[in-house]
């Protein structure tokens, strides 16, 4: 997407719906996530739970599935599925296509207003260091 969506939803069946199907994604996500844990536990551990010495195949096999694990727990905070900011399931999200990730609508006008009212604040009493602007500038953007 190229601009900034926000999808409401008024009914309160369709919101059940939409909230029913986001924690069947999320459960999959976590479930398949924690076969990816189990599997590389499983090749750095003995039959004794204690922590072994891996071949280089082995070495780049757990590494793959961290990797792995990693990108579908990303894929995950960026969906719509989840506020990348409070972690609602549950709320009607905005999308900020600058840097690409999904906000429940109250995390998206928060951080929006942060940029406009703490910033100036933060500027005169030299505790805006600039490193936030472009984070903080994509909420005004849109």
């Amino acid at each position: 997407m190229k601009k900034k969506k926000t999808i409401v939803i008024k009914s309160s069946l369709i919101k059940q719906v939409r909230n029913n199907l986001r924690h069947i994604l999320i459960l999959e996500s976590n479930k398949r996530g924690g076969e990816i844990v189990d599997k590389y536990i499983a090749i750095e551990h003995d039959s004794n739970g204690n922590l072994r010495d891996l071949s280089a195949e082995e070495q780049r096999k757990v590494i793959d599935l961290c990797a792995f694990s990693g990108h579908l727990s990303e894929k995950l905070r960026g969906s719509i599925c989840v506020c990348s900011s409070c972690h609602a399931v549950d709320k009607d999200m905005t999308y900020n296509p600058t840097i690409k990730i999904w906000y429940c609508v109250d995390c998206f006008n928060e951080l929006r207003d942060i940029y406009f009212h703490e910033k100036p604040l933060m500027v005169e009493e030299e505790g805006w260091d600039g490193s936030m602007e472009y984070f903080f500038r994509s909420f005004t953007e849109i």
